[in-house]
């Protein structure tokens, strides 16, 4: 977060959304008044989220994590976590022995503990190991957790894209984990690093690694996106290729992109997930349609065959100019970043619409919030799925968000429960069970009522001792006495 396009000096700005990205809340920066940069994040299985970003004083440089177990609202104190210029961080989601570990690899540039580029937190980021050797040496790239909790790092070195793997990652005494020489991954074209007319001073793109884990033909299949400069003049094009024995060997590289070959047309800011089902998603800045290597607009492809076909690209934004609001710092940042479900993927991404640098979300696709697999609009319309106060989103969702109070968990959002006043109808006959309360029939929802009640100052609630006298204080109070009970 930039106070002033003077300066290149920023702080780590946050927001969170208690709706699936459908509305904002920025919150105060983390840190205030310390130089923040380059944030990742990533969240456990139980929902707990971990932040990682880069300290710069001089010629200081290190990464420290933040945790955040309210959904983004409020976050921990950093934590030392060594690391350097352009790390990324993966989480071990498998439920296996390394379950909960935390992964990060870094640059050799900008790094305080060369040549050393990895380490790992097996406590919830509460300490980190020793920065250990990364085979390859490789820089701009990404980090991802196998299906048994191997590690797999990728980044470009000498013109190439490079691959490795730790096998043992998910061991707790693996000290330090090892990684095993790289693999090239072939691609149409070398990377491409800094320096290019979208971006100057920041990276075209990065490599990113990610894999299918969806039980389907290509479970286990690791994929690698990078963004290359082919041959003739064009100047940048999406490539994938892909592993199917854990990156021993790879695939003849796909192109992504279905733009025609041209001197202008730049593809940038790739991003890679691949969904629960197994579809493979690519978003990227492209300023194919312009022509002006400033001016780009945000596409997305999706491929259902493992990567060997992508559907055409589908264009998601307007047309932005990627040099407004530029800090002294002339680029637009390094990278954007997603995740993918069944029915689409979410996408926190840079554009300069209101005429500087902000910081938008984008979900292409319909949205799922309970992960089912079916649009949460088709959910609410079948009746599979409760939305009471008609806002589109189920109501379960908003309850396990805590954007909805339920108190009873009754699964039913506080709001549009009918509130039960005292009874004294008599729907119920004095002594028998029953009189006294909200609705005649005796059950946990009561609870709730009578201390609702008791914090309003209202007196009548449930007697089942007629010690007091109708309309008397303490009538309906169990004893007749007014008190903490």
């Amino acid at each position: 977060q930039f106070d002033t396009t003077a300066s290149s000096f920023r702080q780590a700005g946050n927001a969170c959304s208690l709706d699936g990205g459908r509305t904002w809340h920025n919150n105060p920066v983390l840190d205030p008044g310390v130089f923040r940069t380059d944030p990742v994040l990533v969240a456990r299985r139980d929902g707990v989220f971990f932040l990682n970003t880069l300290f710069v004083q001089g010629s200081t440089y290190r990464c420290d994590i933040s945790t955040s177990t309210d959904g983004g609202q409020t976050w921990s104190a950093p934590v030392f976590a060594f690391g350097g210029d352009k790390a990324w961080m993966a989480i071990d989601n498998t439920a296996g022995p390394g379950d909960g570990f935390l992964h990060q690899a870094w640059n050799t540039a900008g790094n305080n503990y060369a040549p050393n580029q990895y380490n790992r937190s097996t406590n919830a980021a509460l300490s980190w190991s020793d920065p250990s050797l990364l085979s390859g040496s490789a820089v701009f790239g990404s980090v991802a957790v196998g299906l048994t909790g191997d590690v797999y790092v990728v980044g470009q070195r000498s013109g190439q894209v490079r691959f490795t793997r730790a096998l043992d990652a998910s061991d707790p005494n693996a000290s330090p984990v090892s990684f095993e020489p790289f693999a090239v991954v072939p691609t149409i074209g070398p990377p491409r690093g800094t320096g290019a007319a979208p971006n100057p001073a920041g990276l075209l793109s990065q490599i990113w690694v990610d894999l299918d884990r969806s039980g389907g033909p290509n479970h286990g299949r690791i994929y690698v996106l990078a963004v290359a400069n082919p041959d003739g003049d064009d100047p940048a094009d999406l490539n994938i290729s892909w592993s199917d024995d854990q990156g021993v060997t790879w695939s003849a590289p796909v192109r992504v992109n279905d733009d025609p070959p041209g001197p202008n047309n730049w593809q940038w800011f790739a991003a890679l997930s691949v969904a629960p089902d197994g579809r493979v998603d690519a978003t990227w800045y492209s300023t194919h349609e312009s022509g002006n290597p400033v001016l780009s607009r945000l596409y997305y492809s999706s491929s259902s065959d493992g990567g060997a076909t992508w559907a055409p690209a589908l264009p998601v934004s307007p047309e932005f100019n990627s040099t407004l609001g530029w800090p002294s710092q002339n680029k637009l940042g390094d990278y954007t970043h997603q995740v993918s479900d069944l029915t689409g993927v979410s996408l926190a991404w840079a554009a300069t619409f209101t005429g500087g640098q902000d910081v938008y979300f984008a979900r292409i696709g319909p949205w799922d919030c309970n992960a089912n697999g079916v649009p949460d609009q088709t959910d609410i319309a079948l009746g599979t799925a409760q939305d009471c106060n008609n806002d589109g989103i189920p109501d379960s969702c908003q309850i396990a968000s805590g954007y909805l109070p339920d108190r009873n968990n009754n699964q039913i959002p506080d709001p549009c429960e009918n509130p039960c006043p005292p009874d004294l109808t008599h729907t119920a006959q004095p002594g028998r069970p029953g009189y006294g309360v909200p609705d005649a029939i005796l059950d946990n929802n009561d609870f709730f009522y009578y201390l609702n009640e008791f914090a309003a100052g209202n007196l009548a609630v449930a007697d089942l001792t007629t010690t007091a006298v109708a309309g008397a204080p303490g009538y309906g109070v169990p004893n007749g006495v007014l008190n903490n009970d």
